[in-house]
C-alpha cells in the first residue's frame, strides 16, 4: 500500500512535504530527478465512499485546460491507492490575500477585487462551458500564482447532468440552499459561491 511520508516515491516523484489534507485525501509537494515540482493528491482510504468522487475529480481535470484552473500533470494507482499530480500553484489563497488587503487603500482593494473577479468569472465560464460544476467555490479554493487567480480543488466537481444523490457535497458556508437540501445543482450554484466570494 502507499503510505505518504517524506521521501516516499509516487511514480517518478519523491514526496517532499505535506501541503494539506481534506476529507478524503492528502496533498503533498513532490519533485522528480529533474527538479520538476508538482502537488500530488493521494486518496487515503480506497474502501471509503470517497473513491468515486476522487475518480470524478481526475476525470474532470483531464477535460480542462485553462490558465485559471489547476492543471493535471499525471494520474495513476500505486499500492491500490489512486493519486494524481497537478501543477504547484505557489501562492496564497483568496482568504489570506483578503486579509492582506484589509489594510490597503480602498482604491487598491477595489481594483484588486475587480481583477480577481474577472479572472475567476472567466475560469467559471470556461468550466461551465465544459459541462462541469465546481460545487465548492470559496476563498480557500482560489489560489494565486504570479498574481493570477487559479481555481483549485475539484473534489466536489460534477457533470451538470450527473444524477442527484449521495448527500450534500461542498462547504456549508458557501453552498446554495438547494445544495444543502441535497437537490440538483447547476452553474448557478457556482455563481452563488462566486457572488459570496
Amino acid at each position: 500500500s502507499l503510505t505518504p511520508a517524506v521521501g516516499a516515491r509516487v511514480s517518478e516523484w519523491t514526496l517532499v512535504r505535506p501541503l494539506g489534507q481534506g476529507a478524503m485525501a492528502e496533498v503533498w509537494l513532490a519533485e522528480n530527478a529533474a527538479g520538476d515540482r508538482v502537488a500530488i493528491k493521494i486518496l487515503r482510504d480506497v474502501a471509503a465512499a470517497h473513491a468515486p468522487r476522487f475518480a470524478a475529480e481526475i476525470e474532470a481535470l483531464q477535460r480542462l485546460e485553462h490558465p485559471g484552473i489547476v492543471h493535471l500533470v499525471a494520474s495513476g494507482r500505486q499500492g491500490g491507492h489512486p493519486w494524481f499530480a497537478m501543477d504547484v500553484v505557489d501562492g496564497a489563497d483568496l482568504a489570506l490575500l483578503g486579509e492582506r488587503l484589509l489594510g490597503r487603500p480602498v482604491s487598491e482593494r477595489h481594483g484588486r477585487a475587480r481583477e480577481i473577479g474577472a479572472q475567476l468569472a472567466d475560469a467559471l465560464h470556461y468550466l461551465h462551458g465544459c459541462g462541469i460544476v465546481h460545487r465548492d467555490v470559496k476563498p480557500a479554493n482560489v489560489i494565486f500564482a504570479d498574481g493570477h487567480a487559479v481555481l483549485a480543488d475539484f473534489g466536489a466537481a460534477a457533470d451538470v447532468d450527473a444524477p442527484v444523490g449521495g448527500g450534500f457535497v461542498g462547504s456549508v458556508a458557501w453552498a446554495t440552499p438547494e445544495a444543502l437540501l441535497g437537490g440538483r445543482v447547476d452553474a448557478r450554484a457556482d455563481q452563488y459561491g462566486f457572488g459570496l466570494v
